[in-house]
């Protein structure tokens, strides 16, 4: 089909489309597949079209929570079957991989990756299908979770006629990132030994008072991060819960306010310049070396997790980090000749010698010897060698967990914030210079969230949401 003069979608980075797979399936339900892209661009797509007498006239668009793969429906099954799910519905299924995690994610122009890339596939399978089926306009519907939320915000708020509705799920508000992290890793350090007492007491014929035998500096963390909105029976699940996408923010993090890593530990007003007790006990800062490389999940019964991280690419070669780039396997982690007395949630290798000396990669983990990398460290693994000279920092990452105090918006949108206020309205610790919530919301959705869209949007929340804190589906 790639001889056919199709039309162009409107936007002109988006002018020449093609088909460069044109054939019928039988897995997983018998459908018609498509696969093709735009010229001069990294965007791709696939096409999953339902026999003729099974259509009626509507299309599914997931958006991913970041660009990744157009292959990402191939294979999947049960819930997970949104091919079939689709054809049973009798729409087709439209997945792109959001202009290219090379070639559209972090270009110069974000919002090749925040909706035009999707827009445009979009607009343009309106032209297959009515080849398809006959001359017709098919409804479209979109929907994706987390950062996908965001992405499907930004899709229909910046565009007109392209989507007739959208299902934003999990979805956080202009604010989120990375303040809902943030706040619960802070109450997830100072309370990790409690937090089983914490949910007893929530249990059917528990006391009913989380608070009950806490420490005042504990208190405090749990009054903080539930005032913020993290619901108290979500800690329920406080053995799984872990970091989430924090690891993959934490860099974003540091490249746009990197003064604050030093102002936390040296400048009155935060934490870190008087630091209590239980934040100098919990600081680690091991100098030692490397002595042998980790694959896979090979983790030696630790209880490290090795897993693709919320937020991240889960098709393709954006996950070689996980075991191989090309024919080189990827260290997931790495045997250190020093072992933390703590266990370490989040910290940062600092490479002190050999090839990548200089470099500084974000770990999910410190569990006695072992550092487990967190996402996109595969170039700088692959130059980390035996003997290497480390140092394991996790400063960076303690001070993060009270970012949220130094980012309280002036809008009266956000009463969450208020427990961070004097009485006089104003913050009653030091700002930074810039919010990053919004730019971070910017970077997903194309524009901050505005409200304003043409079309029909349902937004999903779950009550018990620990990272996608419920009021902000509000």
């Amino acid at each position: 089909m790639q001889e056919k003069n199709w039309l162009g979608t409107g936007d002109p980075m988006f002018d020449e489309p093609y088909i460069d797979v044109d054939e019928w399936r039988e897995q997983p339900t018998r459908h018609r597949y498509m696969h093709g892209g735009f010229v001069g661009t990294e965007t791709r797509f696939s096409l999953y079209l339902p026999p003729a007498d099974r259509y009626e006239g509507r299309f599914f668009q997931h958006i991913t929570p970041v660009p990744d793969s157009e292959h990402l429906a191939q294979g999947a099954t049960g819930e997970e079957d949104k091919i079939s799910f689709s054809v049973e519905s009798g729409a087709y299924f439209l997945e792109t991989n959001g202009g290219g995690v090379f070639g559209g994610y972090g270009s110069d122009d974000p919002t090749v990756a925040a909706y035009r890339a999707n827009a445009a596939c979009a607009q343009f399978s309106r032209q297959v299908a009515a080849e398809t089926y006959g001359s017709h306009r098919p409804y479209g519907y979109a929907y994706g979770g987390s950062g996908g939320g965001y992405r499907t915000i930004g899709g229909i708020e910046n565009t007109e006629g392209v989507w007739d509705g959208v299902v934003p799920y999990v979805i956080g508000s202009p604010m989120a990132i990375p303040n809902m992290f943030t706040v619960r890793m802070h109450a997830q350090r100072l309370l990790r030994d409690k937090l089983d007492v914490i949910v007893d007491a929530l249990e059917p014929g528990g006391s009913g008072d989380p608070f009950a035998g806490l420490s005042e500096e504990e208190h405090q963390a749990l009054s903080e991060v539930t005032r913020m909105g993290f619901p108290l029976r979500a800690w329920s699940g406080h053995k799984s819960m872990g970091m989430h996408a924090f690891p993959v923010l934490y860099s974003g993090m540091r490249a746009a306010d990197p003064t604050y890593f030093d102002d936390f530990w040296s400048t009155p007003g935060y934490l870190g310049s008087e630091a209590p007790p239980s934040l100098m006990r919990d600081r680690l800062r091991l100098r030692c070396q490397v002595t042998a490389p980790v694959f896979g999940t090979d983790t030696g019964g630790s209880g490290a997790a090795v897993d693709v991280q919320p937020g991240q690419p889960h098709g393709g070669v954006d996950t070689a980090w996980r075991g191989s780039q090309g024919h080189q396997q990827v260290p997931v982690g790495f045997r250190l000749s020093a072992a933390s007395d703590v266990d370490v949630q989040g910290a940062e290798l600092l490479i002190r010698s050999g090839p990548a000396a200089g470099a500084r990669l974000a770990l999910l983990s410190v569990i006695g010897d072992l550092a487990t990398l967190g996402p996109d460290n595969q170039d700088v693994a692959l130059q980390i060698a035996v003997g290497d000279e480390v140092e394991v920092d996790n400063s960076g990452f303690l001070a993060a967990q009270t970012y949220h105090r130094h980012q309280v918006p002036d809008s009266d949108e956000y009463p969450v914030w208020d427990q961070f206020r004097l009485p006089d309205g104003s913050p009653m610790y030091p700002q930074r210079p810039m919010l990053l919530g919004p730019l971070f919301a910017a970077a997903a959705a194309g524009t901050v969230q505005s409200g304003r869209f043409q079309g029909k949007m349902i937004v999903v929340a779950s009550l018990l949401d620990r990272e996608a804190l419920p009021w902000q589906a509000d």
